[in-house]
């Protein structure tokens, strides 16, 4: 178990984990491309986008996941008084 699965289960709906899930500004379905090639840099390359250098390099392998809106999510899941802490990789958004 990773340490955030041993945190989520230590506090059952308060801790929600979605490693396959990747912050958009719709909901659906989409490819994430992976950097295999960059060891340098920890293959800091993968995107959602086809066009960035090191996704082209690795033969565009790429993955499925879902997309979910996090302002939705947030807006159904919370109350103004709430502390919200999001942990989130970009992945390579900010070159996109």
């Amino acid at each position: 178990n990773s340490p955030l699965e041993q945190v989520s289960a230590r506090f059952p709906g308060d801790v929600h984990l979605m490693s396959t899930t990747a912050a958009y500004d719709c909901e659906g379905k989409t490819s994430f491309y992976l950097d295999t090639t960059n060891t340098q840099h920890n293959f800091w390359g993968s995107s959602l986008s086809t066009e960035h250098p090191d996704v082209q390099k690795s033969g565009m392998e790429h993955v499925d996941v879902t997309l979910m809106n996090l302002n939705r999510l947030l807006k159904e899941n919370t109350i103004p008084g709430d502390w919200v802490m999001v942990k989130m990789d970009i992945e390579g958004a900010e070159w996109d």
